[in-house]
């Protein structure tokens, strides 16, 4: 670890996140009466003023030992009730049936190429494990209805096209806007394997669009662009569409594929109402680059789904880059590994005082076992 990131740096970051992290906030995300595993250089620290909150939790103190580092470089007192632990050997402390805090997004992003280590968090964890990531940011997300089947192509997750197929006439998309709220150009493709017409309502504004017949078919489907400028909030917006031709009927139909009415691709965004990227941060201006590459949420989401978790979600960030980002759910689906299910519109679950903002992407991520009752559309 001390080959990858300036422990100076390594230090700064997490003193910077304890100094927004609200102790009540994060105190009504978990269960009390779990004891706590708390993994950071500042983790006594941190300890100390939790249980001036709540005397009654049991808490486990972890402190991450650089490789160059030893033990007997901390004095007595220093090590009382805390286990100064190697990286590698993390995931042997913690308490079974616990819940977990990381403190640090390079120790986390760290983990996130760890198999092992994740597993025993895992293993251990009874509900929920809290950890920073250095998260890329994302100008929208499709949320899609119980209308749709799931997100293609599967597993790859880097993939600058996305398409979901409809299995029934009436469906909806909420997309969801991580940039501030204004005048947006969006637009989208629909096709159908038969002719039909297909209707769409998106901000009170309409558009119609009937496929030709099947003897003027240029191509495999029939294929429409559709163009909206409107008005679109940060967060969910409603996007609405009806189609009511004939569906495919795959050949190998999977369950929740039978029929296949139409597919929904190539979402797109363009902001109208101000100078182009005015309002977006560029990565590249951090302090951070060259040192951790920012990941992806969805492969953020598929490592933690495929190891155990079945809802997470984006709590909270010190970030303007990453602000409209957070509350958004994912849940473990059998199929595609993971669907993004909804969107958390009560921001009190997040665990930042928003007070200060830090110029490095880092978001707070909660890792549940089971589901937030009530969150979904």
């Amino acid at each position: 670890m001390t080959n990858l990131v300036n422990q100076v740096l390594y230090h700064k970051i997490e003193e910077q996140l304890l100094s927004n992290f609200s102790i009540d906030k994060f105190l009504r995300q978990i269960d009390i009466a779990l004891p706590l595993n708390i993994i950071g250089r500042q983790a006594a620290t941190l300890r100390t003023c939790i249980l001036k909150h709540e005397p009654r939790l049991k808490v486990n103190v972890i402190f991450p030992l650089f490789s160059d580092e030893k033990v007997d470089h901390y004095s007595a007192a220093e090590k009382k009730d805390i286990a100064y632990v190697p990286f590698n050997d993390l995931g042997d402390y913690l308490i079974l049936r616990s819940v977990t805090i990381f403190l640090n997004p390079f120790l986390a992003q760290w983990i996130l190429s760890q198999p092992k280590i994740i597993n025993q968090i895992s293993l251990a964890t009874f509900e929920w494990v809290i950890l920073p990531l250095f998260v890329k940011q994302e100008n929208f997300y499709n949320i899609y209805s119980n209308g749709f089947s799931f997100d293609e192509p599967l597993h790859d997750d880097g993939s600058s096209s996305r398409w979901c197929w409809a299995t029934s006439h009436n469906a909806t998309v909420f997309i969801l806007n991580c940039n501030q709220a204004g005048k947006y150009r969006v637009s989208f493709t629909l096709a159908s394997n038969f002719p039909g017409c297909f209707f769409v309502t998106i901000a009170d504004l309409n558009q119609m669009y009937r496929c030709p017949s099947s003897k003027e078919k240029s191509s495999d489907f029939f294929c429409n662009t559709f163009v909206f400028d409107c008005y679109l909030q940060q967060g969910t917006n409603k996007l609405f569409i009806s189609f009511d031709g004939a569906p495919l009927i795959p050949s190998q139909p999977l369950e929740q594929r039978k029929k296949l009415y139409f597919c929904y691709s190539n979402t797109s965004l363009l902001r109208l109402d101000s100078d182009q990227g005015s309002d977006m941060v560029n990565t590249n201006n951090f302090f951070i680059d060259n040192v951790v590459v920012p990941v992806l949420d969805r492969v953020i989401r598929r490592i933690f789904h495929s190891n155990g978790f079945f809802e997470i979600n984006t709590i909270g960030t010190d970030s303007e880059l990453l602000a409209g980002m957070v509350g958004v759910k994912s849940c473990f689906d059998y199929q595609e590994g993971f669907v993004y299910r909804g969107f958390l519109y009560n921001h009190n679950l997040s665990i930042t005082n928003g007070h200060s903002k830090l110029e490095c992407p880092v978001m707070w991520y909660s890792l549940r076992k089971t589901t937030t009752p009530f969150s979904e559309f």
